[in-house]
């Protein structure tokens, strides 16, 4: 409990500039993006509706910039912030004699919780969007309105998790590969049609019912991934 309170307050205090300027400004951006007319619509729709499977086969590539700027936007708060922090304590932390893989189950802790603080504040701008608007509640599949939005934003907590964790994975082999795989892997997701890609999950236009269950492992799997690749260099 020690580890996670000194490393949460070094964590803040490396990104607290880059977190509140990037969040305030994803924020502004979706309050903004599309206006305030009264289409009935859901505005989470508008972010997450993304390019449908049938829709690709049948030859239609509109990319879906809002669906992809809210997942990539994390990222830039995040960037390099686990190297920098490794740097700032790694003296403290041999010196204590903590496990290398018990700093790396911390940093998976405090992605989770950016991940959440950036998912609930950026569904609270689009909630409110609806209350403005007027628009009618989310339907997800069998949930509607409160229990859709809750539902989802599981669904996109682990989609945020997972790319944090996957730049975080990648950048202990360079920093620029840590934002290229993520782009990667949302751009291939948003254009191509393998219905085994987890990452569909992210979209309502390719959303099934188990989906949030897919995205589980897959966040699970980059977590093991990153403790492992992360915890080898020890503290040399």
């Amino acid at each position: 409990m020690r580890l996670f309170k000194d490393q949460f307050l070094y964590f803040w205090q490396l990104i607290k500039v880059r977190f509140l300027s990037w969040l305030l400004l994803i924020c502004l951006f979706l309050l903004v993006a599309g206006g305030f007319m009264r289409n009935g619509r859901s505005a989470s729709i508008m972010v997450f509706q993304g390019l449908g499977l049938a829709e690709i086969r049948a030859g239609i590539r509109d990319f879906p910039v809002l669906w992809f700027g809210y997942f990539f936007f994390p990222l830039m708060i995040s960037l390099n912030i686990f190297k920098e922090l490794w740097i700032s304590r790694v003296m403290q932390l041999r010196g204590q004699q903590i496990k290398p893989s018990h700093f790396s189950w911390v940093n998976v802790i405090l992605q989770l919780l950016l991940a959440a603080v950036y998912v609930l504040a950026s569904n609270a701008c689009l909630w409110l969007k609806d209350f403005l608007c007027g628009n009618v509640p989310l339907v997800l599949g069998p949930w509607q309105g409160g229990a859709a939005e809750l539902h989802w934003m599981l669904i996109a907590w682990l989609g945020v998790s997972s790319f944090l964790l996957i730049q975080a994975s990648c950048s202990e082999l360079t920093p620029a590969l840590g934002l290229i795989m993520p782009i990667v892997l949302l751009v291939s997701t948003s254009l191509t049609t393998w219905s085994g890609n987890p990452l569909n999950a992210l979209m309502f236009s390719r959303w099934t019912s188990g989906a949030e269950l897919f995205m589980f492992v897959w966040t699970l799997i980059w977590a093991l991934l990153y403790v492992l690749v992360d915890s080898k260099h020890g503290w040399v």
